[in-house]
């Protein structure tokens, strides 16, 4: 009972396009939130005061939270089952109803992997679902060209053509979006996250980060950190207000 009380008198969460509504009803304040990544440009010029962070799958910011697309709001109901029911619960829930992963809000929207995917040549979907089952191996160009049964240079072009991307490029942002679930997920040393991604060691991951990020994985690391403590703080706040009343 307690928890319920908690989160009903904590400001809403809305999904997608919901934070609309927020808008319009004045709820957000100063506060930074999210919508879907199409919806952005329209929500600008109606509100143009806010503080929008447009490629984020979920934002939590003073209590606020809201998501991106209609499945970023499972990402979100399971980061507030997290915080009030810890990982394992959230992984548990997770994995009953069949998702692949759980991103972290400060993951993109449209992520490199989907982004290939969506590519016209279907052989290349099928290539990046091997890939990411196989990020630890060599997945140089020559690999990648063999699998689809293209010579390297056939299928160098064609594949920017198709996705956008060099191999290269798609291998390392895949890799990138691997490691970025796991130091979410779990509390893993370095040295093991890039040996599991592909990246061999940290000095590798780390040049990966500051080129893509901007920031290290280090650094990364402490600011998810610094944002559970702080969630936890709000939630400790939250609950001793109502032990006061």
């Amino acid at each position: 009972m307690a928890r319920s009380r908690r989160r009903a008198c904590s400001p809403p969460c809305r999904i997608c396009t919901g934070t609309f509504l927020l808008a319009a009803a004045g709820l957000i304040g100063d506060r930074k939130v999210t919508t879907h990544w199409q919806a952005t440009d329209a929500l600008r010029a109606r509100h143009p005061s806010l503080r929008i962070e447009a490629d984020r799958v979920y934002l939590h910011d003073g209590g606020l939270w809201t998501s991106g697309g209609f499945t970023a709001g499972m990402d979100l109901a399971l980061a507030l089952l997290e915080e009030d029911h810890g990982h394992a619960t959230a992984m548990e829930v997770a994995s009953s109803v069949l998702l692949f992963v759980i991103r972290s809000g400060e993951q993109a929207q449209v992520s490199a992997t989907l982004s290939g995917q969506a590519a016209a040549d279907r052989r290349f979907s099928h290539l990046h679902a091997w890939a990411l089952d196989h990020l630890a191996d060599d997945l140089r160009v020559e690999v990648l060209a063999e699998r689809v049964g293209m010579t390297v240079r056939t299928f160098s072009r064609h594949y920017t053509e198709q996705t956008g991307l060099t191999p290269a490029k798609a291998i390392e942002t895949m890799r990138l979006e691997a490691a970025l679930r796991a130091l979410h997920e779990s509390d893993p040393s370095l040295k093991q996250v890039a040996r599991n991604c592909g990246f061999g060691d940290q000095q590798n991951l780390r040049r990966a980060f500051l080129r893509l990020r901007g920031t290290t994985p280090e650094q990364y690391r402490q600011q998810r950190q610094g944002q559970t403590v702080s969630q936890m703080a709000g939630t400790a706040d939250i609950a001793g207000s109502e032990a006061v009343r």
